[in-house]
């Protein structure tokens, strides 16, 4: 019996030590007082369409000086959303340090391509999402124009687009798109003085054969003739190719 009652006085006395420690421990965390804020752009790798002065202005505009301020009363999820609404942004993440700083973490967008027509000027990523011009840098992405892609088209400019940077010819030859009025794509290379008219994109299969035809064309018709000999080529149809000559 004395050992049981030893045996819960001891228990007893460390439950009251810890519950001591850890509301010390809380009223610390509470007067904790901000130092500043922490930022990184993780994806800086990918292109530099945004940097750490732009984020600060950010975050001045939601919450405004942090520096000095209770740690605990800052409010980071609402940092965190408000951040998200930038176009450029994919994802942030705020959060409070030990060290007592704000750390904001932020993923840019990486555009894809980009749009150009008139007062229309916007990149786009692989979803489709709109990014306005940035200050900061130019986007290498294939230049796209004419009809004003709605969602279908926007679909099969993003599944093209998707291809030709995955494969280094062709990244390297075809950087400029145009839309025309029959809702066809027509591709204008570097290398040769001739339009390429790919027609519809509607599935990866389709993109992968015409794209096949277009290459072999160049193997084997460019190669032995030159690259100046046709001023159109024409994609569109089943098991062939169209050749417009100057």
């Amino acid at each position: 019996m004395r050992k049981q009652f030893i045996y819960l006085v001891s228990w007893g006395g460390l439950l009251v030590y810890m519950l001591l420690t850890m509301g010390y421990i809380s009223k610390e965390m509470n007067q904790r007082t901000c130092v500043g804020y922490k930022i990184d752009i993780k994806n800086m790798d990918d292109g530099n369409f945004i940097d750490k002065e732009d984020i600060q202005k950010m975050l001045q505009a939601i919450q405004g000086k942090v520096e000095g301020e209770n740690l605990e009363s800052i409010p980071t999820e609402n940092m965190e959303l408000q951040l998200k609404k930038n176009p450029w942004l994919l994802n942030a993440e705020c959060y409070k340090t030990v060290d007592n700083h704000i750390k904001i973490n932020v993923w840019q967008r990486t555009p894809v391509v980009r749009y150009i027509n008139g007062n229309k000027n916007f990149y786009m990523d692989e979803q489709g999402f709109k990014m306005p011009p940035s200050m900061y840098n130019v986007a290498y992405v294939p230049v796209v124009s004419g009809m004003f892609p709605d969602s279908l088209l926007q679909r099969q400019l993003l599944s093209l687009v998707a291809y030709i940077d995955d494969d280094k010819f062709l990244s390297a030859q075809i950087q400029q798109l145009y839309i025309n009025n029959n809702r066809e794509f027509v591709l204008i290379p570097r290398a040769g003085n001739q339009e390429i008219v790919f027609g519809e994109a509607i599935s990866s299969e389709k993109i992968e054969k015409k794209f096949n035809k277009l290459i072999k064309l160049y193997q084997e018709e460019f190669a032995a003739n030159g690259w100046n000999r046709y001023r159109s080529i024409d994609l569109r149809f089943d098991n062939q190719v169209i050749c417009t000559k100057k």
